[in-house]
């Protein structure tokens, strides 16, 4: 009960009484019924309410009042009768039609409360409250422009309302103008210092630039306003494991999910921090968890983090479904007409990652070799520059390079469409802690891709092809992309022959290995581990004697908790040794000390796998049903060493039992990929280039044609 309602029920006290005592009985019972309402006495209140509505029925005000109370305590049905019949009583109090708006939008019903919001307004347009409320039912429609606008009203009205700035916020920075709704987070902050959503999202902000300890710092001040702020919680979880503190991030994540059970995100973080420390007490349980909510069609479930599960192809394309949709919210997207002459097609690049990472390991070359006479080639980076070998060769194999750090998703897609690009490539996906698939939500190209950056379907209607090949993504996988399948001839990935190559390998000793021994290898990153592989690894040590496991230290939890496994199962702890990260050409010299890369399941190598084989390690993977299951055997295939590819785990295990036994076969295989690095498809950059441009030339072609997007093979090049 607001100041205004208070207020008015003292006015209207006696108004539309009866009986002989009404007139002095009235005033002063309502104003008691008012003073119990204020006090929080709601079932007194409530009585006194029905008391004087038994005198008469039809007293709006004690109606409208009464169902106030039927809100407060709950039953919001009731609520909207007792106001909806105040409301035919009287149709010109603005409060009437503000309070049942609040009411249907606590039930979701946010057409009905935009109309007595606006009729609200149309009573008192000076009405700050009403406005606030539509601003909130607009967006929560999803119409951003138009919630955007009545938040900037409210502040311009208001300028002291920390709920209107802090609507305001949360709105821009959903429209991806992040620059100026980190302002209003912090002008709600100075307004109300104890905000903790205010705090929360301005960390997740910062933690989106990567300013995490800043992050932290906010989500440290929510939790104090706030301690059971299961957002703050999981916020703070995300945060503690970036910065490489896994241990209270689970801590902290399982605190989330406690106090909020069907919390989604929290759960899927919680299951992707136990990943990332092979903590896996209770991990099915966990999994299983994130599965459930996921299949109850409970919203924002990080897609990434479905891939690392034991998810079915339906799983994964319903993540991303619900992912894109949300990004897609709101947004208008752009017209496009076919240029008017023919001229080299318009390449856009768009990325998280042109630097030192997999991605900017992975395409330098492919941008290098690009036809200049068929393709212009631009680059559009919101990544941070970290200043690597890699960025700056790759700004300057681009023939343009626009950073788009300091725009908003509106903006930047603006640009891109502004600068006539035909084929938007987007290399990141859903991989980023960050990710601006909104940007792609407006259409800035006529043609939208999903190439290599994230491992599996975008699930986007904004989205028209996936480049992949005939093995990773084979045909009858289509029904389980969102996008039309591209098949590549050989391979889907690129490579960079450029990487160092032949540095010495350094000795055992120098990498923490014995003299001698067979050595397992696996460098994948830590999240890939399961159980069920670690099993098979930890049987292969116990069976080859003298034999080691050369692992990845990805972060500082992954190898005690690996450790404890291998003891469990029966392996001395000494027998696992763990590498760190080293400068590349450190990096692929040191793959020289191992004798075979055993790969992991439902998650493969990719990348990874690629630095294996230009380093001549041979790799050992089993094949999944998913794209991420399936990216190893698609490099072996290409390099042609299709016996290294297993279907079945038990094959999995013969296999590197089988080879660990014979060195002269093993050998062989050794030879045999020296050979074929130089003679197979997997690293003839020349080769790739022609048929990915193939491959944009038929979605082109298509696309002038006014046909639709389908699924199509590109043609083995005979030249």
């Amino acid at each position: 009960m607001n100041r205004k309602q208070r207020r008015a029920a003292a006015k209207q006290g006696g108004a539309g009484a009866r009986g002989p005592d009404a007139a002095n009985v009235g005033p002063a019972l309502l104003a008691e019924a008012a003073r119990q309402h204020e006090a929080g006495r709601l079932a007194e209140a409530e009585r006194l309410y029905r008391r004087l509505l038994a005198d008469d029925p039809n007293r709006p005000d004690c109606l409208h009042l009464l169902g106030l109370v039927a809100h407060q305590t709950g039953r919001s049905e009731a609520a909207l009768e007792l106001i909806g019949r105040a409301i035919a009583l009287n149709d010109t109090d603005p409060d009437f039609h503000n309070d049942i708006a609040g009411i249907y939008q606590s039930l979701g019903r946010f057409d009905r409360a935009v109309v007595h919001c606006r009729k609200a307004l149309a009573l008192d347009p000076r009405s700050a409250a009403a406005r606030l409320n539509l601003a909130r039912a607009l967006h929560a429609q999803g119409d951003l422009p138009a919630a955007l606008a009545e938040y900037q009203r409210v502040v311009e009205q208001q300028p002291g309302s920390f709920q209107g700035h802090y609507g305001l916020a949360v709105a821009l920075y959903a429209q991806g103008n992040r620059e100026e709704g980190m302002s209003h987070y912090r002008r709600v902050l100075e307004l109300r210092p104890d905000h903790a959503e205010a705090h929360t999202d301005l960390g997740i902000a910062l933690a989106a630039r990567g300013r995490w300890d800043r992050a932290i710092a906010h989500y440290r001040a929510a939790l104090a306003a706030r301690p059971d702020s299961a957002d703050a919680l999981n916020a703070l979880g995300e945060a503690l494991m970036m910065t490489g503190e896994l241990r209270p991030a689970i801590a902290t994540a399982q605190r989330a999910v406690t106090l909020k059970p069907d919390f989604a995100r929290a759960h899927a973080n919680l299951a992707y921090f136990k990943a990332q420390a092979c903590e896996w007490r209770n991990f099915d349980r966990v999994a299983a968890q994130v599965l459930a909510l996921l299949r109850q069609e409970t919203p924002d479930i990080p897609p990434f983090l479905v891939l690392m599960l034991p998810a079915t192809p339906a799983d994964r394309l319903r993540a991303a479904r619900q992912s894109s949709e949300g990004f897609a919210r709101g947004v208008t997207r752009m017209s496009h007409a076919p240029p008017a002459a023919r001229r080299p097609v318009r390449l856009g690049y768009l990325s998280h990652d042109l630097r030192g990472d997999v991605v900017g390991r992975l395409i330098p070359e492919l941008i290098e070799r690009h036809d200049r006479s068929r393709f212009a080639v631009n680059a559009y980076c919101y990544g941070p520059d970290d200043g690597s070998d890699a960025r700056r060769r790759l700004i300057a194999a681009f023939d343009s390079f626009t950073d788009l750090t300091g725009f908003g998703d509106a903006a930047a897609a603006e640009r891109i469409h502004a600068d006539g690009i035909d084929i938007l490539v987007d290399l990141t996906g859903y991989t980023s802690e960050n990710p601006r698939t909104r940007i792609l939500a407006f259409r800035p190209a006529p043609i939208q891709v999903n190439f290599l950056g994230y491992p599996a379907t975008m699930g986007a209607d904004f989205i028209d092809y996936i480049i992949v090949d005939g093995f990773l993504a084979p045909e009858d996988q289509q029904p389980w992309y969102g996008e039309k399948l591209v098949q590549l001839p050989y391979c889907y990935q690129p490579s960079d022959t450029a990487r160092p190559s032949g540095t010495p390998v350094p000795s055992r000793a120098a990498c923490g290995l014995p003299a001698d021994g067979f050595v397992f290898c696996c460098f994948n990153h830590s999240y890939k581990l399961t159980p069920a592989v670690f099993g098979i690894w930890m049987r292969l040590l116990l069976a080859v004697p003298g034999s080691v496991l050369w692992l990845y230290e990805a972060n500082a939890a992954a190898p005690d908790n690996l450790r404890r496994e291998a003891v469990a199962r029966g392996v001395m702890p000494e027998r696992l040794v763990f590498a760190r990260h080293a400068p590349m050409a450190e990096y692929l010299a040191r793959l020289g000390a191992a004798d075979l890369f055993l790969d992991t399941l439902p998650y493969n190598a990719g990348a990874t796998a690629n630095d294996a084989l230009w380093a001549g390690l041979p790799v050992l993977t089993c094949v999944g049903d998913s794209y991420v299951g399936r990216m190893a055997g698609s490099l072996l295939y290409a390099i042609g060493l299709p016996e290294l590819v297993t279907t079945s785990l038990a094959e999995y295990e013969a296999r590197a039992l089988q080879l660990a036994g014979e060195p002269v076969r093993l050998m062989e295989l050794r030879q045999r990929l020296a050979q074929n690095r130089a003679r197979m498809p997997l690293f003839d950059m020349a080769r790739y280039t022609k048929d990915i441009e193939a491959a944009y030339a038929g979605m082109w072609d298509r696309w002038r044609a006014g046909e639709m997007p389908t699924p199509f093979r590109v043609a083995v090049n005979k030249d």
